[in-house]
């Protein structure tokens, strides 16, 4: 009986130290992040508020720019917001993603352009598109979660990826295609789009 106890009490203690962090707690670099041209990428896409996908091929859920609700990638709904928000910028209390982390901006997205530093290969087998550090050998996956607005629509084919820097009453995101990827693209903030990470540094 000694032995019994003994094992449970180490077993509350496991639980305590270990399984009793929260999502935002485990969402740390080492096991989340990827460094690609100077930036700590997220693994995978942002599903609900403050938590990451588990795995970097699903979709994650839908974001309006600067606001903070996620929405869902795959059913209707009747209630979709068609105005814009206002500002200049993601503002901090709107960034959805986990502690420590945020919505990327425009020039972090840019340096996935870098084709000296960064390639770019489209993977019909999973549906999105992998970009790969030249020098370190690190990649990030990206899919092709396409995009809602009371519907949701190219799924599989196209990716729209919000950033947090904005213009002229719109907001920049990245996009990406069988062919190759855009960034710098500007639309309407009320579109969803998708979300991924970088670490806040």
């Amino acid at each position: 009986m000694e032995g019994i106890r003994l094992d449970l009490t180490i077993i509350i203690l496991a639980f305590f130290f270990l399984g009793g962090c929260t999502k935002e707690e485990d969402a740390d670099p080492k096991s989340t992040g990827v460094l690609i041209n100077g930036v700590i990428w997220a693994k995978s896409n942002l599903d609900k508020t403050g938590i990451f996908a588990t795995k970097p091929e699903e979709y994650g859920m839908f974001y309006q720019w600067n606001r903070k609700m996620a929405w869902s990638n795959i059913s209707e709904i009747s209630d979709w917001d068609i105005s814009d928000e206002q500002g200049d910028v993601w503002t901090n209390e709107n960034d959805p993603c986990p502690k420590g982390w945020r919505v990327p901006t425009n020039t972090e997205f840019e340096t996935l352009a870098n084709e000296n530093k960064v390639s770019y290969e489209w993977m019909d087998n999973r549906q999105g598109a992998l970009f790969t550090d030249k020098i370190t050998g690190a990649s990030i996956f990206f899919p092709a979660s396409g995009l809602r607005q009371s519907s949701v629509t190219n799924v599989g084919n196209l990716g729209f990826y919000w950033s947090s820097s904005a213009t002229d009453g719109n907001g920049y995101y990245m996009s990406i295609t069988n062919y190759r990827f855009y960034p710098n693209y500007y639309g309407s903030r009320s579109y969803g789009f998708s979300v991924r990470c970088v670490l806040d540094r």
